[in-house]
């Protein structure tokens, strides 16, 4: 409830009443616990669709403010993010944006970037936005969306 979500139950941003009060959010932090604090290179959370290869942070310093937080490996996540949005890019031909959450679209806390990447230790956690333009992409679209996100993987592995 710090940034980006609501307290209205029929919100899309609705940030439930209380943190990790969701089942699935108690399930994915587990796992990410269990797979280790710090031993964890790399965290990648798929999402469509936008385009865009995204990182820490997504909250803001003050509850509903507009500076948003910076991570003190913000040099290092980026370079990592600009090598995958670039191999994407590269791959499909269409344009990427890559950056942090806060920043590069909205305030949004409780993310599974923000929470792999202070809560679990790993520095290198990204969510890309898939190509499309609805959060149900066509059939069409399943095939050149995995050759980009494949090319983005490989090149985000090579630059960690």
């Amino acid at each position: 409830m710090y940034s980006g979500t609501s307290t209205n139950p029929c919100s899309d941003t609705y940030g439930g009443p209380s943190a990790a009060s969701a089942p699935e959010t108690v399930i994915v932090q587990d796992a990410l616990t269990r797979l280790g604090q710090g031993t964890l290179h790399g965290v990648v959370s798929y999402h469509a669709y936008a385009n865009m290869w995204l990182h820490a942070y997504g909250y803001t310093t003050t509850p509903g403010g507009s500076v948003c937080a910076t991570s003190p490996h913000y040099n290092e996540i980026n370079r990592v993010a600009q090598a995958a949005a670039d191999a994407v890019q590269q791959t499909g031909g269409q344009n990427w944006v890559y950056g942090p959450v806060c920043s590069v679209i909205y305030p949004a806390s409780g993310s599974t970037v923000d929470y792999s990447h202070d809560k679990v230790g790993s520095e290198h956690a990204y969510t890309p936005e898939l190509r499309g333009n609805s959060f149900t992409p066509p059939t069409s679209e399943i095939v050149p969306s995995f050759e980009e996100q494949w090319a983005g993987l490989v090149a985000m592995v090579d630059a960690i």
